[in-house]
C-alpha cells in the first residue's frame, strides 16, 4: 500500500521514472510532502514536466532516458499522439495495438449490438486509418541514457529512497537492470 508506506516517512523521497508531464510527481509532493526526482526522456514532454513542476522546490526534473547502460540512445515520439513514444516503438506494433483497441469494442451478442456493430466497425476502420497517420508521422530524437543507480546517486546524497515509480512504455525491466546494489 503506497499510501501507508509513504505516510511512514516525515519527508519521503520518490524517484519518478517516466515522469511524463508531472502528474505523479505533483501528487507525491503535494499529498506526502515528498522530495521527488522526476525523469522524462522525450524532449517535448520533458518541457511540459519542467513547466508544471517549476514552482515546487522539492521536485527536481531530469531530461534523461533510464536504462541498463549509459550513453546516447534513440527515442521515438508521435506528434499526433503525444502520450506515445519510447525506445523501440515499431510502427507496425504501434499501429496494430491502436487498431486492436478499437476492434475490441465491437460486440455482436445482443440485437442492439448487431445493429450498432456495423457502425462500430466503420468507427474502428476510421480509427485504424488515423492510427496509420499517427505512426507515419513518427519522429526520432537522440537523448542521453543513464542507469537508475547513477541518477539516484547524483540526486540523493543520503541514498534512502522510499519509492521508485517506473512507467516507461514496456522498458521497466531495462531500467531496473541499471540498478546496482549499494556498496
Amino acid at each position: 500500500n503506497i499510501d501507508a508506506h509513504l505516510s511512514l516517512s516525515e519527508a519521503p523521497t520518490v524517484v519518478d521514472v517516466g515522469g511524463n508531464i508531472g502528474a505523479a510527481a505533483l501528487l507525491f509532493h503535494i499529498r506526502y510532502q515528498a522530495r521527488v526526482v522526476s525523469i522524462e526522456a522525450i524532449a517535448e514532454t520533458y518541457a511540459q514536466l519542467q513547466l508544471n513542476c517549476s514552482s515546487y522546490a522539492h521536485i527536481t526534473t531530469v531530461h534523461r532516458a533510464v536504462g541498463a547502460s549509459t550513453g546516447p540512445t534513440r527515442l521515438y515520439r508521435y506528434p499526433l499522439a503525444p502520450g506515445l513514444g519510447g525506445l523501440d516503438s515499431s510502427r507496425v506494433y504501434i499501429w496494430a495495438a491502436l487498431s486492436k483497441q478499437a476492434l475490441q469494442q465491437i460486440r455482436w451478442g445482443s440485437a442492439k449490438e448487431v445493429v450498432l456493430g456495423p457502425l462500430r466497425l466503420l468507427g474502428a476502420l476510421l480509427w485504424s486509418l488515423f492510427a496509420l497517420l499517427i505512426v507515419c508521422t513518427r519522429r526520432q530524437q537522440q537523448v542521453h541514457q543513464e542507469t537508475l543507480s547513477k541518477l539516484i546517486t547524483s540526486h540523493f546524497e543520503e541514498g534512502n529512497i522510499d519509492l521508485i515509480k517506473i512507467d516507461i512504455e514496456g522498458h521497466e525491466l531495462n531500467a531496473l537492470q541499471g540498478l546496482e546494489a549499494p556498496e
